[in-house]
């Protein structure tokens, strides 16, 4: 069973390319900067948009915005950024269920912890077939728990 995005899933990346589209022109139109001539606004903005784009690409995107594989043993992670990571069912601790609330809506989030502390987000928002695969994990772990 693999997972496949939304369209909803797009927006972030997109605002993180415009956010980098933005700051390119901006920064190239008024080269070369003097640095000590720049308002207390123009430093208020830098932080933000600096904040704003590594809180979208660490937050959002690399958490989030995943590809899923569930086999019978194994979840596979892949984020966005090409990270692939391996996780066993045995060597799960807890699932977690939450509700988000976004202005697009309320989104349900299952989140995966393991022994070594790392953690599988799944996301309604980010995912078009999130209930299948929360399904196919719920009965993964009853069949384990049946097993022992």
């Amino acid at each position: 069973m693999k997972s496949n995005f939304t369209y909803k899933s797009y927006l972030f990346p997109i605002v993180v390319v415009v956010l980098a589209i933005t700051s390119v022109n901006i920064i190239s139109e008024n080269y070369p900067i003097n640095v000590f001539k720049l308002r207390w606004i123009d430093y208020y903005m830098i932080i933000l948009f600096i904040t704003a784009f590594v809180w979208l690409i660490k937050y959002e995107i690399a958490r989030k915005m995943i590809v899923i594989e569930i086999n019978e043993n194994f979840i596979i992670k892949k984020n966005f950024l090409f990270n692939i990571q391996k996780y066993n069912f045995n060597d799960m601790v807890e699932t977690e269920t939450k509700v988000d609330t976004m202005r697009f809506g309320n989104f349900e989030e299952t989140i995966i912890t393991f022994n070594d502390g790392s953690k599988v987000i799944l996301s309604e928002f980010f995912i078009t077939n999130y209930k299948e695969l929360k399904v196919g994990i719920t009965k993964i772990i009853k069949n384990l728990h049946q097993s022992v």
